[in-house]
């Protein structure tokens, strides 16, 4: 580089902005939207094992929680190109909740925090209880 840490850090950085507008205008930044048929089709083909009983759809598409006869649960989060999934069972998640937001914490960093909005303050309420297995934050 050219010696001078500054000038090296500055061109640096502006190559890092150069390959991450490039990647966004060629890849583009949105989120997929989720909804109930996406989120089961995703869900279908990661854990193909896995019969949800109940479902709960964020009201803006970013997540789908569900949850089987075993108690187990599955989250399925919509990224840039597609979705994810996460599965565990009852009690590996915190869940709390604020109104009619719930809140889902896994201990894996690349999927730390899950926001889904219910449809009511009880629903969330209901979920958080499910997902904790029997108690709230």
């Amino acid at each position: 580089m050219t010696g001078n840490i500054a000038l090296d850090l500055l061109i640096a950085a502006i190559a890092i902005a150069a390959i991450t507008g490039l990647a966004r205008f060629l890849f583009g930044a949105d989120a997929i939207r989720l909804d109930a048929a996406a989120a089961q089709e995703r869900l279908a083909f990661d854990e193909p094992d896995f019969k949800p009983t109940d479902w709960l759809v964020d009201a803006e598409g970013r997540a789908a929680a569900a949850v089987n006869t075993t108690g187990e649960i599955a989250i399925v989060r919509a990224i840039a190109g597609g979705a994810v999934t996460r599965r565990a069972s009852s009690g590996q998640l915190n869940a709390g909740y604020d109104g009619a937001l719930l809140l889902i914490q896994a201990a894996d960093l690349g999927f730390a925090e899950t926001r889904l909005m219910a449809a009511s303050h009880e629903e969330a309420l209901r979920w958080a209880l499910r997902i904790n297995g029997g108690s709230a934050i």
